[in-house]
Formats: C-alpha cells, sequence, structure tokens
C-alpha cells in the first residue's frame, strides 16, 4: 500500500514499505532552477485518482503576509509529470473530489461570503464548470459516476435544497421533494442513497418528547461530558494552530477559517436563529450549545424517487456507508461542540426493509468503516488524558482496542470535523483494511508533545499488539486505493 502526506516543507510526500523502514518519493519541491529564487508553492489537501496514478492537489503561492493564487494540479506518482487543470486566482481554495471515472475533479473554494462548487474536465483543462454555490454546501458522486448529489444552503431559505445533477451529460436538474434535514453529505450504500429530511412539525415534537423521556436522568452527566470535550477541543484548536504556525506546518492557501463555513449543515436561514429548527454550526472555538430539532433518516434510488423512511435522529445525522450492504449512523443530539452519541448499523439488505441495530454507546468525534466489514476506525477526544484517541471497533460485538492516543494537526481536526464529506475522497484507512494513519503530536496521560513538529503515523489494524510507526513529519495524509487497481 502507499499513502500520500503533506509534509512540513508544505510538499508531498510518497510513502511505502513502512513495515520495512519508509520508502519516501518527493513528489513535488520548491523551484530551485531560478537565478532568482521564485516563491514556493504549498501544497495541500492531495487526494488520489481512483486508479492511483495520479494524486491531485492545491498548490498555493506563499509569500509572508498574505497567500496568493492557488491551482488545481495533478502529479504522477513517479513525481516526474504535473498537469495544471486550473487556475483559480480569486478564490480561497478548500476540497477537492475526483469523479469516479477520473475523467474530472470537483473544487470546493470560497469567493467572499459563498462557498462555491465548480467542475473541472480532463478534455476542458483551464474551465471551470459552475455548479452550486451557497452556504452550506457538501456533495458527493453516486458510484456510477452519473450523477451528483449537492447538498446546499440558500440566501434567505431555511433548510436549503438537495440538487441531482448531470454536470457530464445533459439530463436535466432534479430538485428533491423534500426539505433537506440536519446532515451532510449524501451517502451511497446498496445502491441506495442515504440522506436526512426535515420532519414535519407534529413528528418533530414526537420525536423530542421522546427523546427528553430518553435522556433525562443523564442530561447533568451528558452536559458535563459535553463541556469537557468541547473545552478540550477549543484548546486543542488553538495550541496547535498557534505551534504549527510557528514549525511552518500549516500550509499557506489553505483558509481554515473559510473551510470552517462549511457549516450550518442544517441549511437554517440566519433570520431564524430563534427557531430551534435543526441548524448546527460546525466551527470553532467549539462551544457548548442547545439541544436541536430532530431529522428523519431516509433513502432513495440514485435519481431522488422510491423513498423509504428508515429512523428520526436528534441533532446533527452522520452516515457513513460500510461495504456488504451495511451503512453506520450516528447523531450529535447536543448540537455543536457535543459529540456524536454512539453508532448504530443499518442493514439495507435486510428482507423486511433497512434493520438498525445498537452497535457502540460511546461518544465520539469521527468514524469510518474498515474495507471488508470487520470493524470501524472511532477517533474520540478523550478530555481526562488531555488527548484523541483511535479506536478500533469490533463490528459484530463492539469489542474496542485503542489503537494510538495523539493531538491532532489543524488539517486533520477539520477532517475529523467534516469527516462524512472527506471518507469517500481521503481516506485515513488502507483500501486492503490493514492499516489506519493519523497526523499529529504525540499526546496522552494528561500530557501533549508540542515541541516538535508534527508527525505522520500508520498502525496495523490486524496486528493489534503492534505499536504506531512514524513514516514522516507533515500534517495530513491519506492512503491510495486498492493496489489491483494502481497496479
Amino acid at each position: 500500500m502507499k499513502l500520500v502526506y503533506v509534509g512540513i516543507d508544505r510538499q508531498l510526500h510518497l510513502v511505502s514499505d513502512w513495515e520495512t523502514g519508509p520508502t519516501t518519493v518527493h513528489l513535488t519541491s520548491p523551484p530551485s532552477f531560478m537565478l532568482r529564487a521564485a516563491p514556493a508553492e504549498g501544497w495541500s489537501w492531495p487526494t488520489w485518482s481512483p486508479d492511483g496514478q495520479w494524486i491531485a492537489a492545491f498548490a498555493v503561492v506563499a509569500r509572508d503576509d498574505e497567500s496568493g493564487p492557488a491551482r488545481v494540479v495533478t502529479t504522477s506518482i513517479d513525481g516526474l509529470r504535473q498537469t495544471e487543470w486550473a487556475d483559480l486566482p480569486d478564490a480561497a481554495p478548500l476540497y477537492l473530489q475526483w469523479h469516479p471515472a477520473g475523467t474530472a475533479i470537483c473544487v470546493l473554494t470560497q469567493v467572499d461570503s459563498d462557498l462555491r462548487l465548480g467542475l473541472i474536465q480532463a478534455d476542458r483543462l483551464g474551465v471551470v464548470k459552475d455548479l452550486a454555490q451557497g452556504v452550506p454546501l457538501f456533495f458527493n458522486w453516486t458510484p456510477d459516476g452519473s450523477r451528483l448529489w449537492v447538498h446546499h444552503g440558500e440566501r434567505g431559505k431555511a433548510g436549503g435544497s438537495l440538487l441531482i445533477r448531470d454536470p457530464m451529460g445533459e439530463d436535466e436538474d432534479r430538485l428533491y421533494a423534500r426539505t433537506p434535514g440536519s446532515f451532510c453529505a449524501p451517502v451511497f450504500c446498496g445502491g441506495r442513497t442515504f440522506i436526512a429530511v426535515r420532519q414535519s412539525s407534529l413528528e418533530q415534537a414526537v420525536a423530542e418528547l421522546a427523546e427528553e423521556a430518553a435522556t433525562a436522568s443523564d442530561d447533568e452527566d451528558d452536559d458535563q461530558a459535553d463541556a469537557g470535550e468541547a473545552a478540550l477541543l477549543a484548546s486543542l484548536v488553538d495550541e496547535v494552530g498557534e505551534d504549527e504556525e510557528d514549525a511552518g506546518g500549516l500550509l499557506p492557501g489553505v483558509n481554515v477559517d473559510a473551510l470552517a463555513e462549511l457549516e450550518d449543515a442544517g441549511g437554517d436561514d440566519e433570520d431564524d436563529e430563534d427557531e430551534d429548527d435543526g441548524g448546527v454550526e460546525r466551527t470553532g472555538p467549539i462551544v457548548p450549545r442547545r439541544r436541536v430539532a430532530s431529522s428523519m433518516l431516509v433513502s432513495c434510488d440514485l435519481l431522488g424517487e422510491d423513498e423509504e423512511e428508515i429512523t428520526a435522529r436528534p441533532g446533527l445525522i452522520a452516515l457513513a456507508a460500510g461495504p456488504d450492504r451495511k451503512a453506520a449512523l450516528s447523531w450529535a443530539s447536543g448540537g455543536e461542540g457535543a459529540p456524536y452519541h454512539g453508532i448504530d448499523v443499518i442493514d439495507v439488505g435486510a428482507v423486511d426493509g433497512p434493520s438498525v441495530r445498537r452497535l457502540s454507546e460511546a461518544p465520539l468525534l469521527a468514524y469510518t468503516w474498515v474495507p471488508g466489514g470487520a470493524a470501524l476506525v472511532v477517533f474520540r477526544v478523550d478530555a481526562p488524558a488531555n488527548c484523541m484517541s483511535v479506536v478500533r471497533v469490533d463490528a459484530v460485538s463492539g469489542a474496542e482496542h485503542v489503537l494510538g492516543t495523539f493531538w491532532p494537526t489543524r488539517d486533520l481536526f477539520f477532517w475529523l470535523h467534516f469527516f462524512d464529506q472527506f471518507l469517500d475522497s481521503h481516506p485515513l484507512v488502507s483500501a486492503d483494511g490493514a492499516w489506519v494513519t493519523w497526523s499529529g503530536y504525540p499526546a496522552g496521560d494528561g500530557q501533549a508533545d508540542l515541541s516538535a513538529p508534527p508527525r505522520v503515523w500508520v498502525r496495523s489494524l490486524v496486528d493489534l499488539a503492534a505499536s504506531p510507526i512514524e513514516v514522516g513529519r507533515g500534517t495530513f495524509a491519506t492512503f491510495a486505493p486498492a493496489p489491483s487497481a494502481s497496479a
């Protein structure tokens, strides 16, 4: 397996053979052949092409006073070939996602106060086709690449919209019939689309009463736990951010404040802030907020038809597609600053319709399936130990094994914060299910070592007695596709 990481030199590095000693290829490097040194470009948010032969990333000129123009560039895995797909002179780069066939790249940027989604096609380099704009803005390709589902907010409209587009073809746009609820990116599993929609007033009232009755006895403990984790996360953002700037670990042109504006997952109108109608703000520093309204999880076909209601959950719903027609569901009923409340597993292929079973009760920040479906990798904030832990959770029994502890870099923290958008495009678990990666600083037992630059680790998911392996100094890493695809 291979992974690419952003080093503290702001360049891309490809790593393999870490069990016998990491083999590293420097994919990019600052220009040194000119008589007068040109400003070095820093690279960010690398993402692998579906065939594993190319890596797309943002390249941004670094200056002392500000970040310069950004480019979308692909580089071959031997570092010998680079292709500029588009120049982004007036936009802050945020996020990239390949088309499943590798023939196009979606690019998310910020222009003034709006988020904008564009498409760059391999046969039309230099042209960025406008697809959508708004706040928030999340999206995902259907597995066959025939449609792009876009969840975006609209100024002056509560809840936003779900748009089903055919940006590579000529089919008409489709507007999903119901108002989206509190969730981020659409998820595809078992040939179905999974989203959350806003409940009716009666459904919402019943759900809220049930939630209050179920949690009344635990509210005080939950609030204390939420506040503890929120305080730790807030300090994490502040301290790690300052340290990375000192160490040169932050990438120029990666506007983390703009990235945080992928926020109000319910898309609520700013004028409706007194209504508890499903809006969840994702930005920092994180502080506990009131409970938010419920959403109904539904599935439908890839064109938005044949809808089926599955279950209602309070607050922000998070989804992750798994193998064998199973998906993982979690929710944050405490609003922003509260952890997600455990994990449910949805059996999409059940004979009598989708079934839901409880896998874990423990709070968490983010999670991802291990390919093969035997387990999930879960990231949790451990307030007493003053760190974040990486945990393997058995997908059947729920048994847990701690893989490591650390403090994340700012780039990884934002991956964790918006993990439901990043899962398909920037995997932290290898395609063979054998490894997990994370980036940050050693931490645990109440201490975090921020005296040295951040490190990139890989950790075996098979040998649970193994220790994490340091493969380089950097701020973010992501695994290549399956070896069969990149051979």
